[in-house]
C-alpha cells in the first residue's frame, strides 16, 4: 500500500511524509496514510466519472409510441437531447428526449428502430445529421447560383 501511495500521489524522496516514514520505521501513520489514499481515490473516481458516457436501456414502449428511459435530469439529460439506440454495439436508431423528469425520460423515435430493452447512449444536444444536411443543401444552392451567374 505504501508503494501505491507513492506512485499515486507522486511523493518526492525529500518530502516531509517520506522523512516521517523513515523515522517511524517505514510505517505510515493514520494521519498521513488516510488523507493521501482518500485524495488518490477521489482523483481517480472524478476522472472516471467525467469520461463516462451516459448509457441506459429502453424500459418500456408506451401506447402513444414513445419510449421510457430511466435516465433523467439528475443524470444530465435535457429536453431535445438525442440518444443513439444500440443493439450489440451497433447503432440502429435515434431517439429525441421529449419529456424529461428527475429520473426518467420519454423519448420519440427520430429514425431507425428501437425496442424495449435496447441499449441507448446520450448522443448529443443537437441533431448533427440534419445540420450537416442543411449545410450541404446550402453549398449545393451556392454552386447552382454560381453556375447561373456564369451563363
Amino acid at each position: 500500500m505504501t508503494a501505491l501511495i507513492y506512485f499515486t500521489m507522486g511523493i518526492a524522496a525529500g518530502s516531509p511524509m517520506v522523512r516521517r516514514m523513515s523515522e517511524n520505521g517505514g510505517k505510515l501513520t493514520c494521519r498521513t496514510a488516510r488523507p493521501a489514499f482518500a485524495a488518490a481515490l477521489i482523483f481517480f473516481l472524478a476522472g472516471a466519472a467525467a469520461a463516462a458516457e451516459l448509457t441506459a436501456k429502453i424500459n418500456l414502449k408506451t401506447d402513444d409510441g414513445r419510449f421510457l428511459i430511466y435516465a433523467g435530469s439528475k443524470d444530465g439529460v435535457r429536453e431535445g437531447d438525442y440518444f443513439e439506440v444500440r443493439v450489440k454495439g451497433e447503432t440502429v436508431g435515434r431517439l429525441k428526449a421529449a419529456k424529461v423528469g428527475d429520473f426518467f425520460t420519454f423519448a420519440e423515435l427520430v429514425e431507425g428502430r428501437a425496442e424495449e430493452m435496447d441499449d441507448v447512449a446520450l448522443a448529443g444536444r443537437k441533431d448533427e445529421k440534419k445540420e450537416k444536411e442543411k449545410a450541404d443543401e446550402g453549398k449545393d444552392r451556392e454552386k447552382k447560383d454560381e453556375q447561373k451567374a456564369e451563363k
